[in-house]
């Protein structure tokens, strides 16, 4: 178990609903306001230096889980700290202080960088706004350290370069380079190699990893696909319909999934063998509407081994050995 000194960030009962815009018929004839119950009631820790994926499917509330944390969206209810600072209770000018200490890497580069603006320019604005560096030269030597540790080498020939003449695995380099220009503590990395090729997703992945023991970071990795996850996790987080299911370290997650959705998605992991065979132990049906979620458990409606208790209460949860908990109450009589 983690000490309180150990923990870099820690949120507690975290909720986020996002209220389902209507039309003007709608609003007339009924008074009932509907929700989307995006991240619903979720608590985990990071340790200091440790990288916690986030793993689920598409809808699953990874993604706004990450911009809670960064308070890119403002939560419904719950509590965020990283060490001792209440970032919910932080002021806009605070926050924006605050925000050289936590960093997002993006997922769409071509998205998340101005098409009109130079690399080096990109990477240089946190600087300015958060005034490091004591004149614009020493900005530069700083952006052309960063490209150089990104591998991005020369420097020189990629500082006045535009994203568009720029390969997919460069460009995210350039968007880590962006991220870390400001040494942050934090950083919540949201499918940050997923449109990248699988050779480059590899180095990129190994990057990742050779920059968290450089700078000491803390990683957030949120991902769809558990097999990255082997690459750089040190624990894992598996959300399903807004809730974290299950959590535990990597070893636990890969050798010893407890709750159901989690051993599906271990069996959905493809094989390298081609010669050997996989039982693939699949749930059935789609995920539930997240405007209105299942009472209960929320994975009963896909779970072969549900039964009534599943339909009518919810499980909390159950720790199975040391760190690794799952909510399901197949393990009500397991826990140790």
């Amino acid at each position: 178990m983690s000490s309180l000194a150990d923990i870099l960030l820690n949120v507690e009962n975290l909720v986020k609903y996002f209220p389902v815009k209507s039309n003007f018929l709608q609003q007339l004839f009924t008074k009932d306001k509907k929700f989307v119950h995006a991240v619903d009631d979720i608590s985990f820790t990071i340790r200091k230096g440790e990288t916690l994926g986030l793993v689920g499917e598409s809808g699953s509330g990874k993604t706004t889980t990450g911009r809670l944390v960064l308070r890119l969206e403002e939560a419904t209810s719950g509590k965020i700290k990283m060490g001792n600072t209440d970032i919910l209770a932080l002021k806009p000018e605070k926050l924006r202080l605050f925000r050289r200490h936590m960093q997002l890497i993006f997922q769409d580069p071509m998205a998340s960088l101005n098409p009109y603006m130079k690399v080096g320019e990109a990477i240089r604005h946190p600087l300015s706004i958060h005034k490091i560096g004591k004149n614009r030269r020493e900005q530069k030597q700083i952006v052309m350290d960063m490209l150089e540790t990104v591998n991005l080498k020369p420097a020189e020939d990629f500082y006045n370069r535009f994203p568009k003449a720029l390969s997919g695995g460069q460009r995210q380099r350039i968007v880590i380079a962006r991220a870390l220009v400001t040494r942050p503590e934090f950083v919540v990395a949201d499918e940050a190699v997923a449109m990248l090729d699988v050779s480059v997703r590899s180095q990129l992945l190994q990057l990742m990893a050779d920059l968290k023991e450089k700078f000491n970071l803390t990683y957030l990795f949120i991902t769809h696909d558990l097999a990255t996850t082997k690459y750089v996790c040190d624990r894992i987080a598996v959300m399903y319909l807004g809730q974290i299911v299950e959590i535990g370290s990597f070893e636990d997650i890969y050798t010893r999934p407890a709750h159901p959705y989690t051993q599906a998605l271990i069996s959905a992991v493809p094989e390298p063998d081609p010669d050997q065979e996989k039982n693939r132990d699949l749930p059935e049906g789609e995920v539930p509407n997240a405007i209105t979620p299942p009472t209960g458990c929320r994975f009963h409606p896909r779970c072969k081994y549900a039964f009534k208790r599943c339909r009518e209460e919810q499980p909390e949860r159950y720790m199975v050995a040391g760190d690794h908990g799952a909510s399901c109450f197949l393990l009500e009589n397991k826990e140790k």
